[in-house]
């Protein structure tokens, strides 16, 4: 008996938590409890600037012109916690366009709720306040601001987009940029159409349920269905912290995917979209958008090797001659595709085109002069890795040129102005690529071992009043430091200034490039900058690399589960020539150090001779990319990194 008691009142406790619990916060569209409204802190994660109190989604297929269309909702509650969110409180929603029309948002409805005097005051959103911006020939955006969000604002949004787009039945992410308490996404799956699920980011869901849909069954072309719902619960998902040196946070974000694999006809039969990766390289050979515009490229280019003697050159000479010819003569638009998007004709007289224009044409092009080359379809970084099980060209959005030079295998690329012709951009490497060869399934590794390097030579003195040093910097970068350096700041004196004069550095002339224009030269920026000495009494502290080195790690977590991806290996190196007054003396030196592993290297020297102080110091990383289980390693290097290249000499006034 006393057992029964004490079991019915274990039972009346988890109802009565569970009830409490379910009213703290509402997932009903306008509802706003008063947990929420005095909510001023997420116990989870204190730190979080804002949190999603539940973000819940739905696809669905409804009848629609003698077949399906989706039907796609979605609905989000956001509790603001602090100042820092408030700029981040704009939204956007993608929408397709192909060649059945644009997909249609039915409805937006958005609301901020703030407390003013004691009362809870609602912001409507007004449709004057969003608006449609184009991504490319295939996305368009819907953007907009929440109204008047401040501290502890809570703000919720929900809207529909119907779609003819089988393949696009929309992806769900359930973890976000700040943490999230309740995600949900339900979809009703019909007999027509079956699609494969993949989860990525966490190895289970915290519910999941597959349930038949009540209610009376459905009628179509004399089959009777009811819709198969999959329901999938998250709860109290972390933020996903947006590393330094990460691919893509799609690569690496809680999520679910769906792609489309079979369809059954409604008279009957099954039609396989799933492939095989040896039938998608048969397909896009034979499409005319890729194979055969290739084909029509190599036919046109032959009147230019004809016109130019170009059979007549090296294969490095003619893969210049080509590459050069397409830059000069017509320009990325902007946007990404593995396949054209425009016949050829219309390309060639309107000078402009997509990634795959430019460079399909280019293999075309490289057949044309003798060249072996096959076009290799990628992803690129911000777009996600492949997955290799899954044989879908979706993921893809880049071509490239893998072309055999002087008989070895390179890339080549023909969109970027500013990239020599011997790299491809840096937004290219991504992991794997699928090289489309008649016969053959060839995945080609696409990483940089290749070192790029930037080195800063300084020539220092100090003021009369050794209250100051002035350096002559001299800063000269290699390969894909010098393209990341021409393209971020196109010669730009004040975007050069803003970036290099940092940490109470003073600009005391102008500042000069050097091999601006020519890309296939290392790219030189040089000035002359002053600093403040530390003084106390008659000694003078002087920081030998100015405030150039790192001084704080961009490793800031425990651990990682991702790779610490730095694109490609890494040299940074310093000088420093310091004259010392005649009326100082030097009291202390930085110590000299040296390490040296696989992974990495760094050198300090310091040595004094003649009135002058040379100071020198480097650092290698030596991979493109680094295993999450080398992450407290490379976060050690970067802490020595800081240490010593921070280090001081100290001299006495006498």
């Amino acid at each position: 008996m006393k057992y029964k008691k004490i079991l019915l009142i274990s039972l009346i406790l988890v109802l009565l938590t569970h009830f409490v619990f379910a009213q703290d916060f509402s997932h009903e569209f306008g509802v706003i409890t008063n947990y929420e409204r005095d909510m001023k802190k997420y116990n989870n994660d204190t730190t979080a600037e804002a949190v999603i109190i539940y973000d819940s989604g739905e696809s669905g297929f409804y009848k629609f012109d003698n077949g399906f269309n989706l039907l796609y909702k979605r609905q989000i509650k956001i509790k603001v916690l602090k100042e820092s969110y408030i700029n981040n409180a704009e939204f956007n929603i993608p929408i397709y366009k192909g060649n059945r029309g644009v997909e249609k948002i039915i409805e937006i409805e958005a609301n901020t709720y703030n407390i003013e005097n004691s009362q809870l005051i609602k912001t409507t959103l007004n449709k004057e306040q969003y608006y449609t911006e184009a991504i490319n020939e295939y996305w368009d955006q819907i953007k907009f601001a929440m109204p008047n969000v401040q501290v502890g604002s809570i703000i919720e949004f929900k809207y529909e987009i119907t779609s003819p787009y089988k393949f696009l039945l929309k992806d769900w992410e359930f973890q976000n940029s700040i943490p999230t308490i309740f995600s949900e996404y339900k979809v009703k799956m019909i007999p027509f159409y079956e699609y494969q699920i993949r989860l990525q980011g966490a190895s289970k869901f915290d519910e999941k349920n597959v349930y038949l849909e009540k209610g009376l069954e459905k009628h179509f072309y004399n089959v009777a269905y009811k819709d198969q719902v999959h329901h999938f619960i998250m709860k109290d998902v972390p933020t996903f912290k947006d590393e330094s040196f990460i691919s893509s946070r799609k690569n690496y974000i809680i999520k679910l995917d769906f792609q489309l694999s079979k369809i059954f006809p409604y008279g009957g039969g099954r039609i396989e979209i799933l492939s095989t990766w040896e039938k998608v390289i048969k397909d896009m050979l034979k499409r005319d958008d890729f194979g055969r515009y290739i084909n029509k490229s190599e036919s046109k280019f032959k009147k230019i090797v004809t016109e130019n003697s170009l059979l007549e050159k090296n294969d490095k000479d003619k893969v210049n001659y080509t590459i050069n010819y397409l830059k000069q003569n017509y320009n990325w638009n902007g946007f990404y595709s593995n396949y054209a998007t425009k016949p050829l004709n219309l390309f060639l007289k309107e000078k402009t085109g997509d990634i795959a224009q430019i460079n399909l044409y280019l293999v075309g092009a490289l057949r044309a002069v003798g060249i072996e080359v096959y076009p290799e379809i990628i992803s690129t970084r911000k777009n996600g890795k492949i997955v290799r099980q899954y044989p879908f060209l979706d993921p893809f959005n880049y071509v490239l040129a893998y072309a055999k030079v002087d008989g070895k295998w390179q890339l080549l690329d023909a969109t970027d102005t500013y990239c020599p012709n011997d790299m491809i951009p840096e937004k290219c490497f991504n992991d794997i690529g699928l090289v489309i060869k008649k016969g053959e399934v060839k995945w080609l590794k696409i990483i940089q071992n290749e070192v790029s390097v930037i080195q800063t030579d300084i020539k220092t003195k100090l003021s009369d009043d050794l209250d100051t040093i002035i350096g002559d910097f001299s800063i000269n970068s290699s390969r894909y430091i010098a393209l990341k350096l021409r393209k971020k700041f196109t010669n730009d004196p004040e975007k050069l200034e803003k970036h290099f004069i940092i940490r109470d550095m003073e600009l005391t002339d102008s500042i000069h490039t050097k091999n601006y224009d020519d890309v296939n030269k290392n790219y030189n920026v040089s000035f002359r900058a002053s600093l403040l000495t530390e003084r106390i009494g008659n000694i003078i502290i002087i920081h030998p690399f100015f405030n150039s080195p790192l001084n704080d790690n961009p490793l800031k977590e425990e651990k990682r589960k991702y790779p610490i991806d730095m694109i490609y290996p890494k040299s940074t190196m310093y000088t420093n020539e310091i004259t010392i007054p005649e009326n100082c003396r030097i009291k202390q030196l930085p110590e000299k150090y040296f390490f040296n592993s696989d992974f990495f290297s760094l050198q300090y020297s310091v040595s004094e001779n003649n009135g002058k102080i040379n100071v020198s110091s480097s650092y290698l990383f030596k991979k493109a990319v680094y295993q999450p289980e080398n992450y407290a390693k490379i976060k050690r290097y970067f802490n020595l990194i800081i240490k010593h290249l921070n280090q001081k000499i100290v001299l006495i006034e006498e």
